[in-house]
């Protein structure tokens, strides 16, 4: 009984046109350019309006203005074809008056770009939306990345058969979460404007809840509810991060064993992990990752002070962590001014120290991208973390070739041992076993050429 896709995204575009948007973004086009195919384009942010009222009669007639305030014409007079001096070069009825598209371009000094709010363009799309879902009785996967507008259709939906949702924060999203507690897989992200989410939500049980990925706030209002929880993964807001053994106090309150723990934050917060060691004894995976905002991605050495200072939290932690067999330490952005074997250095020396207080641990994926593997006792082995280079149509522009950082990382790796004789003592007889008995003098061979800016670290 539905309208076909054409009929239906027609609808959207020509949906409420006596309705003025409340925000425009104004381009200038010179007329002057327009008959050499040529286009000067300057963008203007003041608002304007617009009409986009029926237009009837005769075609050829030129209205005064196309299409938005200030598009001036050079003579033209009001036709039978207009009744306002605004025409929208894309409505229904400018498409009756053939000739006057011709006309407007020819006469108009300038021409601008309506941009309507996403509720008016989505609204007829809205209503199909909502009545679609509310026919799909076996949907069990459901993923809505869109402008939060359209999660109006959501807030009345009840889909007897969905597990896995992904969504963005709306304010319809608790609506919908009470109609569909039997979810097993909840994804959201938070809105644009992250000061706009609630700091506080109202709980929803979700008994069925396995997997969670979502803002500390609304974790705290679903995950409680549920014993079966065993992923989870927080964004963290502004406010929340600053008490973290409150947050997972109560997400531990529910009695679910976490066995993977991811955090996203925007910064190296040295009392999470402790909480985490507190409330979630029986995590296996840690996943941490450090959002930076572009203007604080210069790092440098207060970067790298910061850093080490995490890396001594996840040691103070490690104790408490009797379970962990993996952490997974990642951010954005790079480590300005830090080269791959300053960051080697400390990496090194951080996973020999948390292998020290763990026995469990056994595999390290850090910020150079590097995954290092215990071997043996404390002997840790550095990988990269990307193995094959990637195919050249999903390459892009590296600044370091993947082989390159590999070579790097070994060539690091055996003016390590050479430069440490504690190191050498401690890894030469794995190395031997797993590498053969010439590995210590192909070692020796090869450091013959290494550069000194290697060896020397």
């Amino acid at each position: 009984d539905f309208r076909s896709p054409a009929q239906a995204f027609s609808d959207v575009l020509t949906a409420d046109r006596t309705r003025r948007p409340h925000r425009l973004l104004r381009q200038r086009i010179r007329s002057d350019r327009l008959g050499a195919g040529m286009q000067t384009i300057q963008p203007n942010m003041h608002p304007a309006s617009v009409s986009h009222g029926a237009h009837t009669g005769s075609a050829g007639a030129v209205p005064r203005h196309a299409m938005f305030q200030d598009a001036e014409l050079e003579g033209g007079s009001r036709g039978p074809c207009e009744e306002s001096d605004f025409v929208s070069l894309h409505s229904s009825s400018h498409l009756r008056c053939p000739s006057s598209e011709t006309s407007l371009y020819a006469n108009a000094r300038s021409i601008s770009r309506s941009m309507p709010p996403p509720a008016r363009i989505l609204a007829s799309f809205t209503r199909l939306f909502r009545a679609a879902l509310t026919q799909l009785r076996n949907l069990s996967v459901l993923e809505v990345l869109l402008n939060e507008d359209i999660f109006a259709a959501l807030a009345t939906c009840h889909l007897p058969s969905l597990t896995r949702c992904s969504l963005i924060w709306s304010p319809s999203l608790p609506a919908f979460l009470q109609l569909n507690p039997h979810l097993k897989h909840l994804g959201t992200l938070p809105p644009v404007d992250y000061d706009a989410f609630p700091v506080h939500m109202p709980a929803v049980r979700m008994p069925r809840l396995e997997t969670f990925y979502g803002t500390a706030a609304l974790a705290c209002a679903v995950v409680p509810g549920s014993r079966r929880v065993s992923e989870l993964t927080l964004i963290w807001g502004p406010w929340d991060i600053d008490r973290p053994g409150s947050v997972l106090g109560a997400l531990g309150a529910s009695g679910a064993t976490i066995e993977m723990f991811a955090s996203v934050c925007a910064r190296w917060e040295t009392q999470l992990l402790r909480a985490v060691g507190a409330h979630m004894p029986g995590v296996r995976e840690l996943r941490l990752h450090h959002v930076l905002e572009a203007a604080d991605d210069e790092g440098g050495e207060e970067d790298m002070d910061e850093l080490e200072a995490f890396y001594d939290s996840v040691a103070d932690a490690l104790p408490a962590l009797r379970e962990l067999r993996q952490i997974d330490i990642s951010r954005t952005g790079r480590l300005a001014d830090l080269d791959m074997v300053n960051r080697l250095g400390l990496e090194l020396e951080a996973v020999r120290k948390w292998g020290r207080r763990s026995s469990a641990l056994m595999q390290c994926v850090l910020v150079s991208e590097t995954r290092w593997v215990r071997i043996r006792n404390n002997v840790w082995y550095p990988y990269s973390v990307i193995e094959a280079a990637p195919a050249p149509e999903e390459a892009g522009d590296p600044e370091v070739p993947v082989a390159q950082t590999k070579m790097m990382r070994f060539f690091w790796f055996l003016a390590r041992l050479a430069s440490d004789r504690e190191l050498r003592e401690e890894y030469g007889p794995v190395m031997r076993e797993l590498n053969g008995p010439g590995f210590m003098d192909l070692m020796d061979s090869v450091l013959r050429d290494i550069p000194p800016s290697l060896s020397r670290h």
